[in-house]
């Protein structure tokens, strides 16, 4: 008797053993909400198309050239979202993103333009900012192994690439200096645009409620256009300038979220 009262005990009390340890197993898991910071570096590109043309049918600079602008700056990033593991280790989720850089160029080109006998001497200057970047994306995910989860993502992106032009000209007549003049005109890039956005990472739990992420990310960024125009002077003859800015960024950023497993 006294043998089968210790087993008896010895069951009892193996079972809520057993019970929390799957209770465990259930929260070591990437199912729920998350909310999470981040930051790392985010690269981009600027391909800016221009022209300038004269109603006089006569151009300053040709036609189709194009000046290609890179930065690198830091970046920082906040998410929300909601995944859950599904059979054969596959996680199926989606997320909100904010992405933030304080990028801000400036730059100044000059030329001198030569036409017979006068000479049209000019000073580009150039803002470029770039505006906050928002994605909304689907998430698929494998576990490679256990609290290892690799990922892809894509999905739309919300974002601005200002880009600001002032135009400056002095337009001089060799022959009778008394005749030069100067005009100035400006031109502004502002404008939100839905493109797309792909990425890869990885996402490591290190706790029931904490998991840490690394993530490398593709921003198609759209492309703006615009023109501006002004008389010169008094001759009748007006300058157009006309843009076209085709712009992308690729970052890659770790980042670290609490999970609400809810």
């Amino acid at each position: 008797m006294k043998k089968l009262h210790v087993i008896s005990l010895l069951a009892a009390l193996s079972n809520p053993l057993h019970a929390g340890s799957m209770g465990s197993d259930e929260i070591a898991s990437f199912d729920g909400a998350y909310l999470g910071v981040g930051t790392g570096f985010i690269s981009l590109f600027n391909n800016d198309n221009f022209r300038t043309q004269r109603s006089n049918s006569t151009r300053v600079a040709g036609g189709g050239e194009v000046n290609r602008y890179t930065d690198t700056a830091i970046q920082f990033n906040g998410n929300l979202g909601y995944g859950k593991m599904m059979p054969k280790k596959t996680y199926l989720g989606a997320k909100a993103s904010i992405y933030y850089s304080p990028i801000q160029l400036a730059g100044e080109t000059n030329y001198s333009i030569p036409l017979g006998t006068n000479v049209i001497t000019g000073t580009n200057t150039i803002r470029t900012n770039l505006k906050p970047i928002y994605n909304i994306d689907g998430v698929l995910g494998y576990e490679l192994f256990p609290h290892l989860l690799s990922f892809v993502e894509a999905g739309v992106s919300f974002s601005n690439v200002t880009r600001n032009y002032e135009f400056s000209r002095s337009y001089a007549n060799l022959t009778t200096p008394a005749d030069t003049f100067r005009y100035s005109y400006l031109l502004n890039l502002n404008a939100y645009k839905t493109s797309y956005n792909v990425g890869v990472g990885l996402n490591y739990l290190l706790h029931d409620n904490f998991f840490l992420s690394f993530e490398v990310l593709y921003n198609d960024l759209s492309k703006r256009t615009g023109e501006s125009s002004t008389l010169m002077g008094d001759t009748g003859v007006s300058e157009r300038q006309s843009r076209t800015v085709y712009s992308n960024a690729v970052s890659a950023f770790a980042s670290a979220s609490y999970l609400f497993n809810i």
